[in-house]
């Protein structure tokens, strides 16, 4: 059995091997041709930006997805692609950040879920009692067996999902960001069910964006970078810059270049409907109707147990505010805040200087004139629907005024160069960059003052992203204020006025473009050094 990459079968003195792992998302590739392995009895730690393979990667490993191309081997077997059964047979295990637990079972029936021990069909609870109590003492912990999990602290939580996998069997884990929610003294806690692990010889396969723990657990560290491999070491041979720096990948070296001077910029397929019809002036999408002093401002944010606190932030018409972060930083969350889709949210605001309730709804939001993009385009489009239908759903026109809001839907459509003679296609039927056009398009058209744009080039090709940049560029050139997430840093630096980094929650740096620090590397230094202040912060709450 010779590896599809060409490479050498990995021998069995490797835990986990993957030989040419490829695997594409449309236009995006989430791994590309990955050679990569681990040893047994090893903490492995593997590190990248928000979007560098490593979810991919462990769902290639567990059979929770298929790569297009690769092999993935364990102990020197070849795996059956997309197959879970066979990867927990051969003694593999996931633990994920959002714990699969069962809220209503007891701690001892979460820990044998799926294997229960049972005599002649019987369920044996002497022997799951005696398991999980000799499991508990191994790893230095206090659970009740007969507790209901749903009250437990999330560090036990993740103790017994970790109790789960060994009592199946497994003897090599997958733990994807597993520090993440806890308290300095459960991380404690999980740091001594690590060394634990390594001194019984499990292989561990630790995902982090805390450096400090990576390199304080971690035996060797694989970085990923763009789905590719970018060098596998002993934890002692990275330097924190270099690892740092490495994990910027070629975002670090290069810039993303956008011309807010350009006009509107169909797909290719879409530009004859473009030859007799010039763009609409942008007076007609509400420009000359925005307040050039119009601002939001929000004061104190926060959301209950202290998963988002932030102090004082600030957007002004006419300019992108980025926030920049790894994932679990509260980016999206904050969004989610502004847009009144957190009704739990506390915070003082004012709408260009005057003061207002924060909105509880996101039909509050609109009348304060906010709107979101989502990260997933599939919940802010009806995909089976129209383009005309979808353009409908943001507007408040009634039937007198539809002829008005019928015209004002084409110009914003010619706006931002979306196929305006496809009206009546299923917008699901249009390319993923046409469909962020269309939503775009929807919230122009309802004179919005404020877009909140959650990773808008997401899952499309590398000619729609700069016309996708370009347009928010020019539209804050209109006066519209633009707040946006992206995991790709070197593409919010591009477009930005400022940015605002993000760790645990937490606002930790506010940088102004002619910051020195305003490059993809100086972000991630921030970023990871905040995620270990923000993790003490957060357990004292």
């Amino acid at each position: 059995m010779t590896p599809s990459s060409g490479a050498e079968a990995p021998s069995e003195s490797h835990a986990v091997a993957c030989r040419g792992l490829t695997k594409t998302y449309g236009s995006q590739v989430a791994l590309r041709s990955l050679d990569w392995q681990c040893n047994f009895g090893e903490i492995h730690g593997l590190v990248g930006q928000n979007g560098a393979g490593k979810s991919t990667l462990v769902g290639s490993i567990t059979g929770g997805l298929v790569p297009d191309a690769g092999e993935v081997w364990v102990a020197g077997q070849r795996l059956p692609l997309g197959r879970p059964s066979a990867s927990r047979r051969s003694g593999v295990a996931a633990v994920f950040q959002e714990l699969g637990v069962v809220p209503a079972l007891s701690a001892l029936e979460n820990v044998f879920l799926g294997h229960t021990p049972n005599r002649r069909g019987i369920v044996d609870r002497r022997e799951m009692l005696r398991r999980f109590t000799d499991l508990a003492a191994r790893f230095g912990v206090s659970i009740d067996p007969d507790d209901p999990v749903g009250g437990l602290p999330v560090g036990k939580q993740q103790v017994i999902e970790i109790m789960r996998c060994v009592s199946s069997g497994a003897a090599i884990l997958l733990l994807d960001e597993p520090t993440a929610a806890l308290s300095e003294a459960e991380r404690e806690s999980f740091h001594r069910i690590m060394m634990e692990l390594r001194a019984q010889q499990f292989t561990v396969l630790f995902i982090s964006h805390n450096l400090d723990e990576v390199e304080e657990l971690c035996d060797e560290v694989t970085v990923l970078a763009e789905g590719q491999l970018v060098g596998t070491q002993p934890t002692g041979s990275w330097g924190r810059e270099e690892l740092i720096a490495s994990i910027a990948g070629s975002a670090a070296q290069g810039t993303f270049v956008v011309d807010p001077e350009a006009g509107p910029t169909p797909d290719r397929a879409d530009r004859a409907s473009f030859a007799d019809r010039p763009p609409s002036p942008a007076s007609t999408l509400g420009a000359s109707s925005r307040d050039p002093n119009w601002s939001l401002t929000v004061r104190g944010l926060s959301l209950p147990g202290g998963t988002l606190a932030i102090e004082e932030m600030t957007v002004r018409a006419g300019e992108i505010v980025g926030l920049a972060g790894l994932m679990g930083s509260g980016r999206t969350r904050l969004l989610r805040c502004l847009a009144g889709m957190e009704p739990s949210a506390q915070a003082d605001i004012e709408v260009s200087g005057a003061a207002t309730a924060l909105p509880r709804t996101p039909h509050q939001a609109l009348r304060l004139g906010v709107a979101l993009l989502p990260e997933d385009r599939k919940n802010g489009l009806v995909l089976g629907r129209s383009i005309r239908d979808n353009m409908r759903l943001g507007s408040l026109a009634t039937a007198k005024d539809r002829l008005g809001a019928g015209e004002m839907m084409r110009q914003a459509l010619e706006r931002v160069g979306a196929p305006v003679a496809r009206l009546s296609e299923p917008v699901g039927a249009l390319s993923g960059g046409n469909q962020q056009k269309v939503l775009m398009a929807k919230w122009l058209a309802r004179g919005v003052k404020l877009l909140l744009v959650d990773e808008p080039t997401r899952g499309i090709d590398i000619g729609a992203k700069t016309q996708i940049l370009t347009l928010l560029r020019q539209l804050t050139g209109e006066g519209l204020a633009v707040v946006v997430v992206s995991s790709e840093l070197e593409e919010v630096l591009a477009i930005a006025d400022r940015v605002l980094v993000m760790a645990a929650g937490r606002s930790i740096a506010h940088l102004e473009r002619d910051d020195p620090r305003w490059t993809v590397h100086d972000i991630l230094r921030i970023a990871f050094e905040g995620i270990v202040g923000g993790n003490s912060a957060s357990s004292t709450q």
